[in-house]
């Protein structure tokens, strides 16, 4: 509420001025009081997670030859507020990332929202959509208003965007917003376990060997041009054998690590070929590949710096999955002797049976622009809400080496609301960190400072900061999600699976970075 205004002291206002205002009835004082915008506050706490899912029908909003570019690139600004145009905003405002060139955007952004609100006043989530523009300011397409207080919790509903007046809708489409809102009823779990699993070797891989140890410059660079690098037929033996390791682990058995993977609830993968591929081929003949199968989320992609092209996809929707099968098949058949023994067609239409569900990959999923920090930080903060608010305790991530070296810079040691400033916290702190003997740091517990206070972290946890995944690695984190904001959130513990490796070059390399068993972050209380 605006000030400190409350009924009381305008009544009270109204009495000492009665002798020359003439006095006013207790209906008129409330009407005067209405017509101000003020209500007698009476607190109510709320706790309330939304999930803004997609957009369907958005307008064309540029101008442009080919009809696809004059699609807007669309993204969502949302809060809650006491009425229901949104001029008392009680909340911070939360933004979906935004969707390069898209008619019907899917974003699955979770968010929470706490705090207090005037009981007597309707409560409503407002949600208004943008056309992102990087050379002018972002254009407004539209607005929804949803009573929360009406709302079915849990229940995904459909409404109609009002479109900002000027802006023509398209014939015979209706341009609607999918949402879900979840009230206090609904819980999730705060300790969850991710596994993070990198993809095998691929062409780009490949590529930077031949420059680097071979000196084929022009064959590499070539390689290094195009898009979407699948797997190389190293990438594949290492998903086979990926596949090997854990059925190994789980029939030996005894391992509650082993017991969690082999009962993961969600697989998740990057829509990139290579990712796929190896979810694909690793995880073959999992429980939950063999009745959910894999679902495609586009925050798993990988980090793109300013030259690579290794980030940018080829295909969308259906084409994703047949594009896997042509690498692979093409792979395959390419391959000399004594390659790939342990594939055959048969193989490859018996790992690519898994249900793949296609998500937010439907129409343009990827950013042909590089990655500035702000738009990283972004991303892992759109993707830890997914899988915070995501029912699941135990979840698979097939993705990239950047991206989880990111999500572990953020959650070690907590500290990260999604800001460049935290991120670069972290990096500062591994920059400055002094190396020292393995074997000390492992039974020593070296004190390291970080964003929320003194942490002990491992010599594993160091270079999970610094280095790289192995190709075809696994690395267990799990996740304490306490408390309402994501910069309390933490990774408390990890360690690599299944006889994994983080990728060090050899000077650099210390034993321990392969050390399955090691409790690798432990907070300072458990020393």
């Amino acid at each position: 509420l605006k000030g400190t205004r409350t009924m009381g002291a305008c009544c009270n206002s109204d009495k000492q001025g009665q002798s020359h205002a003439g006095r006013k009835s207790q209906e008129e004082i409330q009407k005067i009081i209405a017509k101000d915008g003020f209500l007698e506050h009476k607190s109510a706490t709320f706790q309330i997670v939304v999930n803004l899912i997609k957009a369907r029908g958005l307008p064309n909003m540029d101008h442009a030859i080919k009809e696809q570019d004059r699609r807007p690139d669309a993204y969502a600004k949302f809060f809650l507020a006491e009425d229901q145009q949104g001029h008392k905003r009680i909340t911070e405002i939360h933004k979906t990332l935004y969707r390069v060139n898209g008619r019907n955007p899917v974003w699955n952004s979770h968010r929470m929202f706490t705090g207090k609100h005037n009981s007597a006043a309707e409560l409503f989530l407002i949600v208004r959509l943008y056309d992102f523009d990087k050379l002018k300011s972002d254009d407004s397409i539209g607005e929804v208003s949803i009573e929360v207080s009406e709302y079915e919790s849990g229940k995904m509903e459909t409404y109609p965007i009002v479109l900002k007046k000027g802006i023509k809708k398209l014939k015979d489409t209706g341009c609607t917003l999918d949402v879900q809102i979840f009230k206090e009823d609904v819980k999730w779990p705060t300790k969850k376990t991710i596994f993070f699993i990198r993809h095998g070797e691929s062409k780009w891989n490949e590529a930077e060997q031949k420059i680097k140890n071979k000196g084929n410059v022009l064959e590499g660079v070539k390689t290094m041009a195009s898009r979407d690098h699948p797997l190389n037929h190293i990438g594949i033996s290492q998903a086979l054998d990926l596949n090997k390791r854990y059925k190994k682990a789980a029939a030996e058995g005894g391992d509650e690590d082993v017991e969690k993977f082999i009962k993961a609830q969600l697989v998740l993968a990057s829509p990139l070929t290579r990712a796929l591929q190896t979810c694909l081929i690793g995880l073959e003949g999992h429980e939950r590949m063999s009745t959910d199968g894999v679902r495609l989320v586009s925050t798993l992609r990988e980090v793109k710096n300013k030259i690579g092209w290794d980030a940018l996809g080829k295909e969308t929707g259906d084409k994703i999955p047949e594009r896997v099968r042509e690498c692979l098949v093409r792979e395959y058949e390419n391959a000399h002797s004594g390659q790939l023994q342990d594939l055959s067609l048969e193989k490859i239409e018996k790992v690519l049976g898994p249900k793949i569900s296609l998500n937010d990959t439907l129409e343009h999923w990827w950013d042909p622009d590089w990655d500035t920090s702000k738009e990283i930080c972004e991303r892992i903060y759109d993707l830890i809400n997914y899988l915070r608010f995501s029912p699941e305790s135990t979840i698979i991530c097939v993705g990239h080496s950047l991206m989880f070296r990111e999500i572990c810079r953020a959650f070690i040691g907590g500290g990260f609301d999604g800001t460049v400033k935290a991120r670069l916290s972290k990096r500062n702190v591994l920059r400055d960190s002094k190396k020292t003997d393995s074997k000390k740091d492992i039974e020593g517990q070296e004190k390291m400072p970080l964003s929320t206070g003194e942490f002990s972290v491992s010599d594993l946890a160091i270079n999970l900061m610094k280095h790289k995944m192995g190709n075809a690695a696994c690395l267990r984190a799990n996740f304490d999600f306490a408390g309402t904001e994501v910069k309390g959130w933490k990774i408390e513990n990890a360690k690599l699976m299944f006889g994994s490796e983080l990728h060090i070059p050899h000077t650099k390399q210390r034993k321990s970075s392969s050390t399955e068993g090691m409790a690798a972050i432990q907070p300072m209380s458990s020393m």
